[in-house]
């Protein structure tokens, strides 16, 4: 149960960085965007 467990966590954090790692670009993009419109 324990070692399922650790491997799940271990799985889902692996997942986590990967996907925070795809979106961030994506977030700094949609910011980057709106702070455009603010300044226009």
């Amino acid at each position: 149960m324990d070692v399922l467990l650790l491997g799940t966590s271990t799985y889902v954090n692996s997942h986590l960085s990967i996907i925070v790692h795809q979106i961030r670009p994506v977030i700094r993009r949609m910011v980057v965007i709106k702070k455009g419109d603010l300044f226009q």
